[in-house]
């Protein structure tokens, strides 16, 4: 297997994801729709100087780029953080193994788009994560020393978030083995304990003092029913202490200016 095309190959976890395969000497293609994001183009960055990382575009009109991108051995359709229309992802996909990844919870299935296998994930944190998802809320407010919301603005997201929890690095590495093991049916990839994501937040609360007023959000997430039709796979992920101080000190990192520093931890 030397190359791989990753549809959202840039997003929160398609950047660990590609970053996992090149570290395995495998080729990547990062498909992306224009524009992107701020953060998209942060991620680049990492990645502009390595040999096997290339990028190309939704809509891209070049017949030379649309066929590199079909001569892949496997396509991932990465649907973690978002949908893609069927008919730009057939421009791509027609010849290639199509791999499959979204949340635990998705139930859409596009009938025009028939995966080689699909691989389900529950909520991922670490560096990165979308603003907009609680940890990340959290914790750069600590930073900034910001509260412009209330327990109530929190409850809607903690509800979509609840349930398992795995690191964003650790999942990526994980899948990437099982793709590059010629891994070829429907799989989940879980820690093993359902409620991981609420024992995450409060070992977050009492970590942080300033976050003892959103405790009662534990009390508020409903439980999430356990799945019984995908094939788990239960992968060993770092520990909740410190993937949260991973998070942590990169979101203190971009804010001070340091838009690369991630992986270094708060001393």
């Amino acid at each position: 297997m030397n190359r791989i095309v990753i549809l959202g190959g840039l997003d929160f976890f398609g950047f660990y994801l590609s970053q996992s395969l090149m570290n395995r000497g495998i080729e990547v293609i990062a498909v992306q729709e224009m524009p992107m994001t701020k953060l998209e183009y942060d991620l680049n960055s990492f990645f502009v100087r390595n040999s096997l990382f290339s990028l190309a575009f939704l809509p891209e009109q070049s017949d030379a780029a649309i066929d590199r991108v079909r001569r892949a051995d496997k396509f991932v359709l990465n649907e973690y953080a978002q949908t893609f229309e069927s008919a730009a992802v057939a421009k791509f996909t027609a010849e290639n193994d199509v791999i499959r990844v979204c949340r635990e919870n998705d139930k859409q299935e596009d009938p025009d788009i028939i995966p080689l296998f699909t691989v389900k994930v529950p909520t991922l944190y670490g560096p990165y994560q979308p603003e907009k998802m609680v940890f990340a809320t959290l914790l750069t407010s600590i930073v900034k020393d910001e509260w412009t919301f209330t327990v109530d603005d929190l409850i809607n997201e903690a509800n979509q978030e609840a349930g398992d929890l795995l690191y964003v690095e650790d999942t990526a590495d994980a899948l990437a083995d099982y793709i590059t093991g010629n891994g070829a049916e429907d799989i989940q990839l879980t820690s093993g304990r359902k409620k991981r994501w609420k024992e995450a937040f409060c070992s977050l609360i009492q970590r942080y003092e300033k976050l003892t007023k959103y405790k009662e959000i534990a009390t508020k997430v409903e439980d999430q029913d356990e799945k019984a039709n995908d094939r788990f796979v239960i992968i060993k992920d770092r520990s909740i202490d410190e993937g949260i101080e991973e998070q942590f000190a990169s979101i203190a990192q971009r804010l001070n200016g340091d838009e690369n520093g991630f992986s270094e931890k708060e001393s």
